[in-house]
């Protein structure tokens, strides 16, 4: 039993000192990401070498063909960095679009005129977030004609019917314009 009670006891001390050795082990990963990126390029030049030296080339005729080789490799390669930045301003005309869509379809419900619409727009406070929200668009808008009323349309000035000549009541105006065409072309009542 002693002796199962001292080989717990060394293999607690080393678990302890595996694990203290571990917590103190520190890691250059950017190093490591050096290496590894050396290597290939090492690697690579060399795999380049030999393909341009079975095309018969050697000398300074090889150097100037791998310098083409990696210019020709720079060239065509994209650049992310680019490529996130086209992405990201894609996606903020994206939102600035449907933002504007679904504001202009809330300005049109709300009875405001469409030709003052873009002002109404650039008035309005928008929230920044990344989703488009209904609820706050129209927030935003109402809070805009409620400071401004003019861009809201009167229900008389703009219905779509414009009605011309005099006001007809009951039919009564319809025999007096037929009486007045009776007198104009002579006919008489019957």
């Amino acid at each position: 039993m002693a002796e199962e009670q001292k080989n717990e006891n060394q293999g607690q001390n080393n678990s302890q000192q595996q694990g203290n050795q571990q917590a103190e082990i520190k890691i250059d990963y950017e190093k490591i990401a050096e290496l590894v990126s050396g290597k290939q390029n090492k690697t690579a030049d060399s795999v380049i070498a030999g393909v341009l030296k079975q095309e018969g080339l050697s000398g300074g005729d090889l150097s100037k063909a791998i310098q083409m080789f990696k210019e020709y490799k720079a060239k065509n390669t994209p650049d992310v960095a680019q490529l996130n930045a086209t992405i990201e301003s894609l996606k903020k005309d994206n939102r600035a679009s449907k933002l504007e869509n679904l504001a202009t379809l809330s300005a049109l419900k709300m009875g405001v005129d469409i030709k003052t619409i873009p002002y109404l727009l650039k008035c309005a406070e928008f929230p920044d977030s990344e989703e488009v929200k209904p609820e706050e668009i129209d927030a935003a808008i109402k809070k805009v004609l409620e400071n401004v009323p003019q861009f809201k349309t009167s229900k008389g000035d703009d219905d779509g019917f414009k009605n011309f000549g005099g006001k007809n009541s009951d039919g009564d105006d319809k025999k007096t314009s037929e009486d007045t065409l009776r007198g104009i072309f002579g006919i008489n009542k019957k």
